[in-house]
């Protein structure tokens, strides 16, 4: 059984040349970017997530950044996140929702009367897929209209971002100049899983490196929706290594 992954938050400004050096070896094995991209999304975000393993090892990253907008009058703290990967191998271990707890907690307490939303991209249905299994409101979605509050919302930041990359008619935004390797979280050709359907409908240029644009509120509805299924999917875990035969003990020689 793989290490329990350990998450370790790094601020930007701190990462110096070896750990870039490290982030973008692991990030370049499954994506296809340039190295001046990649550190520009660094420079862009306020910390950096490190995933570790038992040994030190860098098994997955992220990088968030925090920031605030004035919209419709109210005060809307964004949280947007970028650049997520996590080794096939030690997926499932709810590394990623675990660690957005501590990091969203952090943001509640600095800005309280704040309206919180998550702002994210994507060229894998694996994270639109995350999204939409964790919480009971995000967007877009396949069996909803996004309110026009929301819309309006989505399509400011996007602007803001992408600039005339963003196609608000489709929700996406052309590539910025990195896309999954080949191999790398295909699109099943047959799926019935309306999550995945709906990305595939959606962003069909995904291999190119096209992202489709999300919005999730979070708000005290949403997150306690959020907390019931992270909770519900640990006890499932719990149940299923305990159901595992043991095996016995053997002795690995030193790496």
């Amino acid at each position: 059984m793989n290490d329990k992954l350990t998450a370790r938050f790094r601020g930007t400004r701190t990462l110096g040349s070896r750990d870039r050096d490290e982030l973008f070896a692991l990030y370049a094995r499954s994506i296809d970017v340039e190295r001046s991209a990649f550190e520009a999304a660094i420079d862009s975000a306020d910390r950096a997530i490190e995933y570790r393993d038992g040994r030190d090892v860098l098994r997955g990253m992220a990088l968030v950044r925090a920031y605030d907008v004035e919209h419709e009058g109210r005060r809307q703290r964004v949280i947007w996140t970028g650049s997520v990967l996590i080794e096939p191998e030690y997926r499932g271990q709810s590394a990623i929702e675990t660690s957005a707890i501590v990091y969203l907690a952090r943001e509640m307490v600095r800005a309280p009367t704040a309206r919180h939303v998550w702002f994210f991209d994507t060229f894998s249905y694996k994270s639109y897929a995350l999204m939409a299994r964790n919480f009971g409101e995000f967007w877009p979605r396949p069996d909803r209209e996004m309110p026009d509050d929301e819309r309006s919302l989505l399509d400011r930041l996007a602007r803001e971002r992408y600039g005339s990359r963003w196609d608000p008619a489709r929700g996406v935004a052309s590539s910025a100049g990195k896309r999954m390797r080949e191999g790398v979280a295909p699109v099943p050709s047959r799926t019935s899983d309306p999550w995945i359907s709906y990305f595939a409908r959606t962003n069909p240029t995904y291999a190119d490196g096209t992202v489709l644009v999300c919005l999730c509120p979070l708000d005290r509805a949403n997150l306690s929706v959020f907390a019931r299924r992270l909770a519900a999917r640990t006890w499932r875990g719990t149940l299923r290594s305990a159901a595992k035969p043991q095996r016995p003990s053997t002795t690995a020689p030193a790496m």
